[in-house]
Order: C-alpha cells, then structure tokens, then sequence
C-alpha cells in the first residue's frame, strides 16, 4: 500500500524545489537526513498536492549487498552502504503541519524504499495547512515554502523538513547531473582541457541549458572556469563530507558509494525545473547523434529530439525514461596505445580522448537497453529514481529506447587503461567533426 501511494501518477508544481540539507541522530545510533524534495499534484489532475522527498539513513551495521562490501570488511573496514529497509521504526511516522490559523495539522507518511540507498517519503498537504498554491498563465505556483515535521515512533526528536522552491522562474530543457568525479587534476594532466572540452561540447552541440556536477575531493574546481560556462554550471564540491559513512567508504577508495545518492539529489532538486534530466558517468562519456553528422540527417539539440519523442507518446502515458545506449570506443589495436600499463600518472600527456580513440565496436555494445546505459528522466515527476542505469518509474508511465542511430554515449573505453583492443575495429569519428564546433568558449549571454 505504501508503495503504490508513491507510484500514482503524478505531476510536478512550479519550479524545482531545494531541501535544506538537515540530519539527526537516531536512537540506535543511525542518522537520518533529507537530501532533496519536490511538491506534486498527486494525482495528476486531481488539484490535491503532497510533498515527496528524498532521506538517507546511514548506520555503522554492516550488510552484505555486494563483494567489494565484503572485501572492505575482510580489509577491517568497520562501515558500509546504510540501512534503508522501511524497517519498523518507520511505520509510525508521520507528517506536522503548521496551520494558518495557529495549531497543527498531523497527517501519516507514506514511506517506501526503492534500493540500498534511500528513501520516499511522501506527504498529503492536508486543508487548512500553512502552505499556498497561487493560478497564473503558466499554470499553478507555489508561492511560499513548505515547512512540517516528521515524525518516527520511538524517537527522540522529530526531523524539521522545510522545501523551498527554485530561484529561477522560467522552466529549462535539459539538466546533466554527473557522478562524484575525483583526481580530476591526474585526468587533466593526462587529458589537458578535457572537462572544458566536455563542457563546451555539451552545452554548444548537445544542447544542455545547466551541468550538476559532483565530486568527492573538490579537484574539479580548478578547472570548471575555464570553459567559459560557469553561470550553466552547479557545482557541488566534495558531496560526500556531509555523510560520514559515505565519507568513510570513499576515503577507503570505494570511489562509487556516493554515486545513488547524488543522483537522487539531482533528480529531486530539479523536478519541474528542467524538462529533462539526464546522467551521464563521467569524462570518458559523451552524448552523440550520428544525424548530426553532415549527409546522415538534420542536426538536432537533444532536448528537440526529446520533445519530439515526447509529443509521439500518449497523452495518457507519458515518457518516464529514455534508454541512451553506450557505444564503446577505444584504439585499433593495443600496438597504437602508448599507456600500454594504464597507469595514468606515468604516460605523458594525449589529446582528448573523443578525438585519440576513433575505433569502436562493431555493433557498439552487447548490452540490452537499461543495461549499460546513461540514461534520460522526465523532469514532470514521472521518474522516482534511476536504479543503476533503469529508472523506476511511476504507473501508468512508459520508457523509450533511442536507436544507436538516432543518440547514444560514445564510451571511451581506453581512456585510463587498453579494454577494446581488437574488438574495436569499425572506424567512427563522427564526434570528432563536431567537437570543432565547441572549440571557442561561448558568450555568457548564450542561454
């Protein structure tokens, strides 16, 4: 029952909503904080709204959920991803809501876990609370923001959770949230220019309006000005000091352990801000359309592609997702690789790997679609999550797969060490024609 409450169909109000990042302790020792959230018409249609946010618990009680978690135990390593279970302490939760007329409101939260990670929790905004919703043009807006308490049987102190909508007024195409990169000073040293590179493509070719870029050691910093886009730019340096179990995994070198969690505060922090939002892994990835290239077909931002993807589907039955498939690329053969031993400190310094690595698989990939890819999320609350590379979608909702044809993410396979080897041997520098086309750092006012 709680699941199914948070798998209606609903649509996002306004535009975008920010959680205060705020924690408390749990009587056994766990710590439970709100991570992001938005404010939805729940049903779609129906002119009642409830707030859905994003927690995440974190405890020192070891679990088993994969073989780098037992390596890190054997290794003496005393902590692991946190429980997430809607375990039983949970149950008694529900939400306080200030009235406007003085008093409170106390209605029951619906919680329900969608992976390891974190948590739904979702709250019916109940008649008389103190929370507005004004009409204009545009459709409905939230004016104030949402403020209430939760509560959980047997603990000590309720968790104050306050949602505020987004600054920003007018609605965006397309946000790219990337993982929590790290050394990005060793990736530059190998690859000079490499994330203004990467920047600049993506904003000039693929169309993105705004980057959500993560790290775990605020090496990324120096090289974010420049590319000339630091007002398309958020930056959040070293996401994981504010969570200290995750803090503890990554400075064991368990680098991806902060990765679900980020996508979670991507997605919920820009629910009705962006059309669409998409995840893209890491440096040695890049969105690419073969019809941009001259003869193949018309030259498309990705955002209009999607819109028109979108307008094909059933007004009854939005797109949640779109696979965006990889296509893995790397040299010919081993012999024209001069970093032979993937060490990266010790090899010298290489052009972009989009441009050195133009051999790729024959058929791409030997993946399915949801596989191995980077996928795209509607922004209009359709997408709860994206469990590793499938998002989990609400009912009455449906996903796309482009084409390799059509978009797919150019995967750099050999950017750090030989994979591909003989396996690649079909010629494709398609991207390397538009990557030209970034080359100049864009105006400011080229929003």
């Amino acid at each position: 029952g709680l699941a199914a409450s948070l798998l209606q169909v609903d649509r996002v109000v306004g535009c975008g909503w920010h959680a205060m990042l705020q924690s408390v302790p749990l009587l056994h020792g766990e710590r439970l904080h709100v991570v992001a959230g938005s404010v939805l018409e729940a049903p779609r249609g129906s002119g009642r709204y409830a707030v859905e946010f994003v927690i995440f618990v974190e405890s020192d009680v070891t679990t088993y959920e994969s073989v780098a978690q037992m390596e890190l135990e054997e290794s003496g390593v005393p902590y692991s991803i946190a429980r997430t279970g809607a375990s039983g302490w949970f149950f008694g939760a529900s939400c306080v809501w200030p009235r406007t007329r003085g008093g409170s409101i106390k209605t029951d939260a619906a919680i329900s876990a969608f992976a390891r990670f974190t948590l739904r929790v979702r709250c019916v905004v109940p008649h008389g609370a103190a929370a507005s919703v004004a009409s204009d043009a545009a459709g409905m807006r939230w004016q104030t923001s949402v403020s209430f308490q939760l509560e959980i049987e047997e603990e000590r102190e309720p968790l104050h959770v306050v949602l505020s909508p987004h600054s920003r007024q007018q609605r965006k195409p397309m946000a790219l949230c990337s993982d929590p990169w790290f050394k990005i000073d060793v990736v530059e040293e190998r690859y000079p220019g490499i994330v203004a590179d990467w920047l600049r493509y993506h904003y000039e070719v693929v169309g993105i309006s705004e980057f959500f870029l993560y790290d775990t050691d605020g090496s990324l910093e120096p090289y974010l000005s420049s590319s000339g886009l630091s007002h398309v730019v958020r930056y959040f340096s070293r996401w994981p000091a504010g969570f200290p179990v995750l803090q503890e995994l990554v400075d064991r070198k368990w680098y991806d352990a902060p990765d679900g969690l980020a996508y979670d505060h991507c997605l919920y922090n820009n629910m009705g801000a962006f059309d669409w939002i998409a995840y893209l892994h890491g440096l040695d990835a890049w969105y690419h359309s073969p019809a941009h290239v001259e003869g193949v077909g018309a030259a498309v931002s990705m955002p209009v592609a999607l819109e028109a993807l979108r307008r094909k589907a059933p007004a009854d039955l939005p797109i949640c997702g779109i696979s965006v498939r990889r296509c893995n690329f790397g040299a010919r053969a081993e012999q024209e690789m001069d970093h032979a031993n993937g060490d990266v400190e010790e090899t010298g310094k290489h052009r972009n790997p989009a441009t050195r690595f133009n051999w790729r698989l024959e058929n791409c990939t030997s993946h399915g679609p949801f596989e191995q890819d980077d996928p795209v999320l509607a922004g209009d609350g359709s997408a709860v999550y994206c469990l590793g590379h499938k998002p989990v979608c609400r009912a009455a909702s449906r996903t796309e797969v482009w084409e390799l044809t059509e978009w797919r993410a150019n995967h750099y396979l050999d950017t750090w060490k030989p994979r591909c080897g003989a396996s690649c041997r079909v010629r494709d520098d398609g991207l390397q024609q538009l990557l030209a086309k970034s080359a100049a750092p864009p105006s400011a006012n080229n929003t």
